[in-house]
């Protein structure tokens, strides 16, 4: 059983070492409704984000740190990257079943959680569009606009 906290980035790269590997929360398809849920339901556990940003593909970073109860500390990263809500570790000189294990029990933390309201706008250039979360009253809406950058 793991703790979690929220650390600063100077806790953060001292302590996780620089090679972090991510792994997407949710299989491609899970939809939009599914990442503004999840981003409500962190800002719930860990209140704003250590990182924000209105790039859709960068959206939002957490720094946590993780410990077991024989009070060893293992550190993560929860965030919005270009396949969605992710949760990264480090990937050398680590032990992976423990970092596992962690992250199964922080998005069972996280996804246990009724999620905070909030309004966030960000933009995927990829398309490009427009994408707006609302979450109000545990209710999700997504909203999406296709741009016309050339214009």
């Amino acid at each position: 059983m793991f703790t979690f906290r929220k650390i600063s980035h100077e806790e953060f790269n001292q302590k996780a070492g620089h090679e972090i590997g991510g792994f997407k929360v949710y299989d491609i398809g899970a939809g939009e409704e599914k990442y503004a849920l999840f981003f409500g339901q962190l800002r719930r556990v860990f209140g704003e984000p250590n990182d924000i940003s209105e790039d859709w593909e960068t959206m939002y970073r957490y720094l946590i740190e993780a410990e077991d109860e024989q009070g060893n500390k293992f550190y993560l990263e929860a965030y919005h990257g270009p396949r969605g809500a992710s949760i990264g570790y480090p990937i050398h000189g680590v032990n992976k079943e423990l970092y596992e294990q962690a992250k199964k029990e922080l998005i069972a933390l996280i996804e246990a959680q009724i999620p905070a309201d909030y309004v966030w706008e960000s933009v995927y250039e990829d398309i490009p569009s427009r994408v707006t979360y609302i979450v109000k009253d545990g209710q999700i809406k997504v909203e999406d606009e296709i741009l016309d950058f050339e214009s």
